[in-house]
């Protein structure tokens, strides 16, 4: 709820009072439906199709993907676990994912709050160069950590920096470090 509530500009409170009270109406339809990738009239009314034309276009087959801890993960990382062997224990559905291609993971740390809550599931592309801007996963080498920051140029070297600037700071990318995948799609958890 907050992250939609940020899309469209509002409290969360706001979001929080359209779903779980019975208002049938809401001058944020139009702005709700955008945000979601949903048709309007749907949204308003629920006659005519669910998604938008675009949503529609886009919509791709269902993908399960595993999610791996963070121990799991520097495996991955190293190439002691293949994901097409891995047995995961647990696993999430999505649109925007290819199979035998991604990860999802808990997100362990505040280093990118408010934009990515401590909690908040990521759908990681495992074999996705990361552009500039983009954010990803990386492991480390020097210190094996998991790290979930966003690709910035800094001075004209790359740099993982973190939203959360008060606790943590701007770690060098360098060519040891390993990727262990670019975010595809991230799910907000509602404290």
């Amino acid at each position: 709820m907050a992250e939609l509530a940020r899309r469209i500009g509002v409290k969360h409170q706001a979001v929080r009072y359209l779903c779980c009270s019975k208002a049938n109406q809401s001058r944020f339809t139009y702005q709700i439906a955008d945000a979601l990738g949903l048709n309007p009239k749907w949204l308003a009314t629920g006659i005519g199709n669910m998604f938008s034309k675009a949503k529609e276009a886009e919509q791709l087959e269902l993908i399960s993907v595993p999610v791996m801890s963070a121990e799991q993960l520097r495996y991955f990382a190293t190439g002691v676990i293949k994901l097409k062997t891995f047995e995961a224990s647990d696993t999430v559905c999505t649109h925007h994912a290819k199979a035998d291609q991604s990860v999802a993971y808990y997100l362990q740390d505040q280093a990118m709050y408010p934009r990515f809550e401590m909690g908040s599931l990521l759908i990681l592309a495992t074999k996705q160069k990361p552009k500039e801007g983009q954010f990803m996963l990386c492991l480390i080498d020097q210190t094996q950590d998991l790290l979930f920051r966003q690709l910035v140029s800094i001075q004209g070297k790359l740099h993982l920096v973190p939203f959360n600037t008060t606790a943590y700071c701007a770690v060098p990318f360098k060519k040891a470090d390993k990727i262990v995948g670019v975010m595809t799609e991230a799910r907000w958890i509602d404290r």
